[in-house]
């Protein structure tokens, strides 16, 4: 594990069960904080990761999306931006 650290391979190393499931809800709940919209885009071009129409339609999407002017605002505003997925 260290190794492939090292490498750039993983981005993480955790010393046991306990600090890896801390980790993971950690990470989970960052993730979580995200547009819905993006996190579905995402694992579509993941899963379609050949199919460039639903790549773009994805993008498309998102680029369309009441999300990102929230995204925007939030960010300008210095505050917690309330993603609706739409």
């Amino acid at each position: 594990a260290d190794q492939a650290y090292s490498k750039g391979l993983i981005q993480h190393v955790c010393d046991n069960h306990d600090s890896l499931d801390k980790y993971v809800l950690n990470l989970a709940r960052t993730i979580s904080t995200n547009a819905p919209l993006s996190l579905r885009s995402m694992k579509l071009m993941i899963e379609n990761k050949n199919d460039e129409t639903a790549i773009k339609a994805a993008i498309d999407a998102c680029l369309i999306s009441n999300d990102i002017n929230e995204g925007r605002n939030a960010f300008r505003q210095k505050r917690e931006a309330k993603f609706q997925g739409f």
